[in-house]
């Protein structure tokens, strides 16, 4: 390779192998996705790279010292072809990097409203057992008071029992009293009986108000016992339910994780289709750039038509011209042989 310019050294060897590609007979035309799998490289660098071969190609059809007389119309028809199948391919190629883009965009899209979705219904779900929640600790609240209650209920029926036996105690004090009352007087003995007899009837009373409020207390001490297992089996649900909603929290983490990762790929690729519109705009003003040379080389051409007909038409009357030079040429040598002829004959004489 000869006559490059600093910037075109700096992609020789792409330049190199799109060359070749160029010039070989092969299904496979210049483009910069056989650069990347021939040479290696970024997609980015081979269509810059594509962009300084085709300047290259563009200045060395222009460059006309190679063919003083002007290049061969063979040579422009297949450099014509050559250039127009590049630059299909090459279009081809850009509009299906840009199709591939849009329907990975797409994709991208259609993830980010599934994952919104998603989103969406961990969140109803989270405010769902946060109702819940909410529901269990009312419920946990009134359980409580009712343990409140039943408590000071128990405690209010064991100062009641208390003063009950207090009462059975002083009552058992008076019935001794009595009795030696009784002993010592037989006159009050009578009057002693009916009173002991009240007094054991009031006793009778007592211990039936003191059986009921045991009852009572018991009945309390073990609705307090189901109160506190019922309260242990509503913080173990309680428990389980935070637990719940901890591993939902995490997964509507995980999901907006997901989210932010789906909208960054779907900038990303907005950002790639940009700039493969922006290559494919500068491709197809290169393009006209081309077309232009190409109209510029086949008006060249147009204008050197007259003069190879004019050519063909001057070699014609040279070949004729050479022709009638050789038919003089014999006919001047039988001339001369007659000559001879007659030289000889009038010496003999």
């Amino acid at each position: 390779m000869h006559d490059l310019t600093e910037d075109e050294r700096h992609y020789e060897k792409y330049i190199d192998v799109a060359m070749d590609l160029l010039t070989t007979d092969g299904e496979v035309s210049p483009s910069a996705r056989a650069l990347v799998e021939r040479v290696g490289g970024s997609m980015t660098t081979a269509n810059k790279a594509m962009r300084v071969f085709w300047g290259y190609v563009g200045r060395r059809l222009s460059y006309d010292q190679q063919y003083p007389d002007g290049m061969p119309l063979e040579v422009i028809k297949l450099m014509e072809k050559v250039m127009a199948t590049a630059r299909d391919a090459a279009t081809k190629e850009l509009e299906a990097d840009r199709v591939k883009v849009e329907e990975y965009a797409k994709e991208l899209e259609a993830s980010k409203v599934i994952l919104e979705r998603s989103v969406e219904s961990l969140s109803e779900e989270v405010d769902h057992e946060k109702r819940h929640n909410a529901d269990l600790q009312e419920e946990l609240d009134s359980l409580k008071q009712r343990l409140a209650n039943a408590k000071s209920e128990g405690e209010e029926l064991e100062r009641a029992n208390t003063t009950l036996s207090s009462q059975v105690s002083m009552l058992e004090k008076e019935i001794m009293e009595l009795k030696s009352r009784l002993q010592a007087s037989d006159d009050e003995r009578r009057d002693m009986q009916s009173e002991i007899k009240a007094k054991g009837e009031k006793i009778v009373a007592i211990e039936l108000d003191n059986q009921t409020l045991t009852e009572r207390v018991a009945n309390f001490t073990k609705k307090e016992s189901e109160y506190k297992e019922e309260l242990d089996r509503s913080w173990k649900k309680i428990a389980t339910l935070e637990d719940r909603n901890l591993a939902t929290q995490e997964k509507l983490s995980e999901k907006n994780a997901a989210l932010a990762r789906a909208e960054a790929e779907v900038a990303e690729g907005k950002r790639y289709s940009s700039k493969l519109e922006a290559d494919l705009e500068r491709s197809m003003k290169r393009t006209s750039l081309l077309e232009d040379q190409l109209s510029s080389l086949d008006s060249e051409l147009a204008e050197l038509r007259p003069l190879k007909v004019r050519l063909e038409a001057i070699t014609g009357q040279v070949a004729d011209l050479r022709g009638e030079r050789d038919r003089l040429l014999k006919l001047l040598d039988e001339k001369q042989s007659i000559r001879k002829s007659r030289k000889k004959d009038a010496g003999a004489d």
